[in-house]
């Protein structure tokens, strides 16, 4: 299994690789990103091919319960593969720091909310941050990564707690397959 788990993760790797430099193009002709769309594409290929690799393993050792554990953990090996590689895919090709992250996306929204002071910390960033005010704060977001250094930082911040996120992701989803608690 450890054989099909490093090809899954190398299949899925090139997938996202791909996957960003079709996104920077688009960014780059200023075509819309359609992230909820393209997010259930790519869940859906990523599940295909972790349905195709538990279906191989299901040859070899006759149970369907392994079966679902290897699929249910080769589905996260998948977030933790894809999101950091299409990350810093895109943010190269963008010629951007490899910890950028963009409130266009909801997923990296959610790190950057995680990144910000709260409203007790005295932060002068955290209204921009709520949930009613989403679109004024991607409208003010580039405005204020080039000349804020504190929400420079932070948007760093929230880079790297993605990719720690993700990071553990994989770990966990290869424990998962390969069943390291037995």
């Amino acid at each position: 299994m450890i054989i099909l788990l490093l090809i899954y993760i190398a299949l899925v790797a090139l997938f996202a690789s791909e996957e960003a430099r079709a996104d920077a193009i688009d960014i780059r002709n200023g075509k819309p990103i359609r992230h909820a769309d393209a997010w259930k594409e790519r869940a859906c290929v990523a599940a295909f091919g972790a349905l195709i690799v538990s279906a191989m393993h299901l040859f070899w050792v006759w149970g369907l319960g392994v079966f679902l554990w290897h699929f249910a953990g080769l589905c996260v090996v998948a977030v933790g593969a894809f999101t950091p590689v299409f990350r810093w895919h895109l943010n190269r090709l963008r010629g951007m720091d490899a910890r950028y992250v963009s409130p266009s996306s909801l997923y990296d929204w959610f790190f950057i909310w995680c990144a910000m002071p709260a409203p007790k910390e005295g932060g002068k960033m955290w209204h921009l941050f709520s949930h009613d005010t989403i679109g004024g704060a991607r409208m003010k977001h580039a405005e204020l990564y080039s000349s804020n250094l504190d929400f420079w930082t932070r948007i760093h911040r929230a880079g790297r707690l993605a990719y720690i996120t993700e990071g553990l992701a994989l770990l966990i989803g290869c424990a998962i397959t390969l069943e390291l608690w037995k």
